[in-house]
């Protein structure tokens, strides 16, 4: 029942019941992005990002939150150890190569060139695939101590062009690694070893999509990872 004071305008009170992003999606990455979501304050650019997405449909929603997640760049992971196989491949095979080549003491500069491509497919909104190509060359010098004993070392580069299925934006990778190496067999003893250490830096640019009732938005978002190892 509804009452309206004599001498007084009509008024209206709207009620909005907003249920956290945490509640609609509890589990996985977009789990995580919603509780990240309900701790940001609803002003400034912020808050008509999530203002955009409370009024989408769960579907909708699901779909922009798969979209925000770092889930992506697991990609940029495997980019990498592909980049450093490139590498480390080739110099096993020089290192194979001494082993039954040569039998006399000597110096040896090598130079080898490199072309992968590799792709994953769509599987879903979590892992969208990518097409990744890696070119790379690696310079070495080694030398013959005696037959069947060598030792040497190398530096690789590889520069890796990866983009996400769906248009979903790209990454550039350069990668760089030093390594030691070195090789020794008596007849049924053989002894292979290898180290080394790599860096690898990325230039990453996604396309990020949100779309509301009559609305769209489209941003892209850039990043730098770099990266380690031995």
């Amino acid at each position: 029942m509804f009452y309206i004071l004599l001498g007084s305008p009509p008024q209206i009170q709207l009620l909005l019941n907003i249920v956290p992003f945490s509640v609609l999606f509890a589990d996985g990455n977009n789990g995580e992005v919603a509780r990240c979501l309900d701790t940001l304050p609803d002003t400034g650019d912020a808050g008509l990002q999530i203002d955009l997405l409370r009024f989408m449909s769960l579907a909708t929603l699901n779909n922009a939150l798969s979209q925000l997640h770092p889930g992506i760049f697991t990609g940029l992971l495997l980019e990498g150890e592909e980049g450093v196989l490139q590498i480390t491949s080739a110099i096993r095979q020089r290192s194979n190569q001494l082993l039954w080549t040569q039998k006399e003491r000597n110096w040896n500069v090598w130079v080898d060139g490199s072309f992968k491509r590799s792709r994953q497919d769509t599987l879903n909104e979590q892992n969208i695939g990518y097409v990744n190509l890696g070119q790379g060359a690696v310079i070495g010098c080694d030398r013959v101590y005696s037959e069947g004993s060598n030792a040497g070392l190398s530096l690789g580069y590889v520069h890796g062009r990866l983009h996400w299925n769906e248009a979903r934006g790209k990454s550039e990778e350069d990668l760089v690694l030093a390594s030691l190496y070195c090789t020794a067999a008596k007849n049924v003893m053989y002894m292979k070893l290898e180290a080394g250490g790599f860096a690898n830096f990325n230039d990453t640019t996604r396309k990020i999509t949100l779309t509301s009732f009559n609305e769209t938005e489209i941003r892209k978002a850039k990043s730098h990872p770099f990266g380690y190892g031995g």
